[in-house]
């Protein structure tokens, strides 16, 4: 089960999560509002507030691997704002290092990129049964 990044109403239903502000989709590259984005540290942060909130009755969330995001949703779906709705106008962190960074990935056209971690980008957190 995946989590796309986190509208501000869902969050703030949650109680709140550590996160580096948000940025507005108007219905182009994501539905209409506003969707939290996060530097690499506090997409994990995220994903725990997620696992001690057992959100959908789960406790093991984790932020999604760079795989996961590129085989298990874009190369399974495509853009994910026209196949389920995300929010995709950024990037997803995943959990995958390389080098001194970290790897991130588009899931609007499957672009990866790496980064040292403080690029504020949205964030997917992954849940397995």
């Amino acid at each position: 089960m995946f989590t796309n990044s986190p509208s501000k109403i869902a969050l703030h239903s949650l109680g709140g999560s550590v996160n580096n502000g948000f940025t507005q989709e108007i219905g182009t590259s994501g539905p209409a509002g506003d969707f939290f984005w996060f530097t690499r540290e506090n997409a994990s942060r995220l994903c725990a507030t997620y696992g001690n909130e057992s959100l959908a009755g789960r406790t093991n969330w984790r932020l999604a691997t760079k795989n996961e995001l590129k085989l298990e949703l874009f190369n399974t779906y495509g853009n994910m704002f026209n196949a389920r709705g995300w929010p995709v106008r950024l990037s997803y962190w995943s959990s995958t290092s390389r080098g001194p960074g970290f790897l991130n990935a588009s899931l609007k056209n499957g672009n990866e990129g790496a980064s040292m971690g403080e690029e504020e980008l949205y964030a997917s957190c992954v849940s397995v049964p």
